[in-house]
């Protein structure tokens, strides 16, 4: 059933593609059907019937041959249009080759934008314009005829016309596995946002964690102190070399000035040192005679 309906769907476009070639167009029923394109497109999309018709005959008449042109509208610059034409042109030989025709019964031409049909200032228009056009003679050069659209499709051989209409299944088979893998990308692209979401959340709460933290000390707050402490801790490591033991001096009333005794000592030696028991020594003779001289 899913293919019956696709079917229809199918050759209702064709038809819907039929119908708007008649708007203000000069065709006739003799006149090959005109296969449109859309817009800056060479994929072939319409006149499947007609075509397939066309391929049927020229591989029964061998002598038969067909003039295929390609046209564009107005859009673009004309270097551009020539080969869309041309490109337009070589997909309609490439079809009719493929269902029976030989290659040297086809010439493709490009007019590009130089012929249009109708008027190209309105969307309608510009559609016909896109189009390829199909001329077929016989052995003797004479015009043969399309005919009626009825008579196309019932010259259409029914196994060719199978043959087609199961490409076409096979292509929208293919676009149902598309369809399915661009689902499974777009699961796979939900669980990486949300890993990027959770990233981002861990990142956020790391970042407040390290604000929350004590500041540390500037560089001229930690200069200060190890400044501070380091003269601390000289000063305390300093140790005195020397120390005066003592200074006498005594003056009599005779006016003699006797000399002070002074005893120098250091810290390593006290007990042991020459000079302090030399000072001792004279340390107390100074004390006798100034006794004695006192008594005087």
């Amino acid at each position: 059933m899913r293919r019956y309906a696709t079917l229809l769907f199918l050759f209702s476009v064709f038809g819907a593609n039929l119908f708007s070639q008649g708007l203000n167009t000069t065709a006739s029923k003799d006149d090959w059907e005109e296969i449109n394109f859309e817009f800056n497109s060479a994929v072939l999309a319409d006149g499947y019937p007609s075509l397939l018709r066309l391929a049927d005959l020229l591989q029964k008449h061998s002598d038969y041959r067909v003039k295929i042109e390609g046209n564009t509208d107005r859009v673009g610059s004309n270097n551009y249009n020539e080969k869309l034409g041309q490109k337009r042109a070589d997909t309609v030989k490439a079809f009719l080759v493929k269902y029976g025709a030989s290659e040297g019964q086809l010439s493709t031409t490009t007019q590009g934008k130089r012929n249009p049909k109708v008027d190209n200032n309105n969307k309608d228009g510009r559609f016909m314009n896109r189009r390829v056009m199909l001329t077929v003679t016989d052995g003797q050069g004479k015009i043969v005829s399309a005919g009626t659209i009825g008579e196309a499709i019932a010259a259409i051989d029914p196994g060719m016309a199978k043959k087609c209409c199961d490409d076409i299944l096979k292509r929208l088979d293919k676009l149902d596995e598309i369809a399915d893998l661009l689902k499974g990308m777009r699961g796979e692209n939900d669980a990486l946002k949300k890993e990027l979401a959770d990233l981002k959340k861990a990142q956020a709460d790391l970042d407040a964690y390290v604000k929350g933290q004590p500041k540390p000390l500037t560089s001229a707050e930690t200069a200060s102190i190890v400044d501070t402490r380091t003269a601390e801790q000289i000063e305390k490591a300093r140790m005195p070399r020397f120390s005066i033991v003592g200074i006498n001096a005594v003056s009599t009333r005779i006016g003699i000035l006797h000399s002070p005794a002074v005893a120098v000592t250091s810290p390593r030696s006290k007990n042991s040192s020459p000079f302090r028991r030399r000072a001792s020594t004279c340390t107390s003779r100074n004390a006798r005679k100034a006794s004695l001289m006192s008594v005087l």
